[in-house]
């Protein structure tokens, strides 16, 4: 006896696909400012586009500027708004804006940004050194080298910076390095790891049963 056939039809009315993606319409925003105080477009900005713009009220008082924008594009408004007032928009998160004060040398490091970049290797055998961690001081940030050793610190002004470099068992390096330049090679010179007099050296498991601290455990190197 033959199965019967079932035959299932799905309506689709209005609706996307099956399996498809909902895509949201984008909203169209219209500003037109000409010498407007800054913080009356910024309102405008923030009640078309939904973006949350964090700024302090004396950043923007006494400031005026004048936009002309057709679109759907939310940054590209806000950029409007923003251009030629002296603030710049940093985005923290999707649809966050924090403004803070432009200042020429800044204006030119929108448009000009480098990374770091370059190799951690042992000094003496020439191997690459993953994990390492390479450390901008002055700007608090840095990067930690890959399985191959290497690092890149992105989008950064091509400006010269002090660079702390360290990695477990070796010496520290402190030297300056310029973004924007070739990839640098960074010779780390092994040492071995001391704590509180206890010397921790390849091969060398010396430490007494008595000396051990609560949770450690003896491990050849």
């Amino acid at each position: 006896m033959p199965r019967p056939l079932l035959v299932i039809i799905i309506a689709l009315v209005g609706g996307p696909a099956l399996g498809g993606t909902d895509v949201r319409a984008q909203v169209p925003i219209e500003i037109r400012v000409s010498d407007a105080a800054l913080e009356t477009a910024l309102d405008q900005v923030r009640t078309q586009t939904n973006l949350d713009l964090i700024y302090a009220d004396r950043l923007v008082r006494d400031r005026t500027t004048s936009c002309t924008y057709d679109g759907s594009d939310r940054a590209a408004a806000l950029e409007c708004v923003l251009d030629g007032t002296g603030v710049r928009a940093e985005r923290v998160r999707r649809a966050q804006y924090v403004l803070v004060a432009a200042s020429p040398e800044q204006d030119e490091e929108k448009t000009s940004r480098v990374p770091l970049n370059g190799y951690v290797v042992d000094a003496e055998t020439g191997e690459r050194l993953p994990g390492a961690h390479v450390y901008l001081i002055e700007l608090t940030t840095g990067a930690t080298t890959n399985q191959d050793g290497y690092f890149v610190v992105p989008n950064l002004p091509p400006e010269t910076y002090e660079v702390r470099i360290s990695y477990l068992g070796y010496q520290s390096v402190d030297t300056m390095l310029t973004a924007g330049e070739d990839p640098v090679r960074i010779a780390l010179a092994e040492t071995p790891i001391e704590s509180e007099g206890v010397v921790v050296e390849a091969g060398s498991t010396s430490i007494d049963e008595g000396e051990r601290l609560p949770g450690m455990m003896a491990v050849a190197l």
